[in-house]
């Protein structure tokens, strides 16, 4: 456990951390994957990139499409 600590210790930063995930339950490990993923989404805070065409106009085409 020591090992294991020292290698938390010197490699998890904050750019870049390490989560202990336990997985003795599938469900619960694939849950707090998920939710780890959604909190780093979260802070983020992706957007999309300004359109360079007119979306007016295009929304227009798919409507009469």
């Amino acid at each position: 456990m020591e090992a294991y600590q020292a290698v938390m210790d010197k490699t998890s930063t904050v750019g870049a951390p390490w989560h202990v995930v336990p997985a003795n339950r599938k469900w619960y490990a694939r849950l707090a994957v998920a939710n780890l993923v959604l909190d780093a989404l979260k802070d983020m805070d992706p957007q999309w990139p300004p359109a360079d065409f007119d979306v007016a106009a295009e929304q227009k085409r798919l409507a009469e499409s």
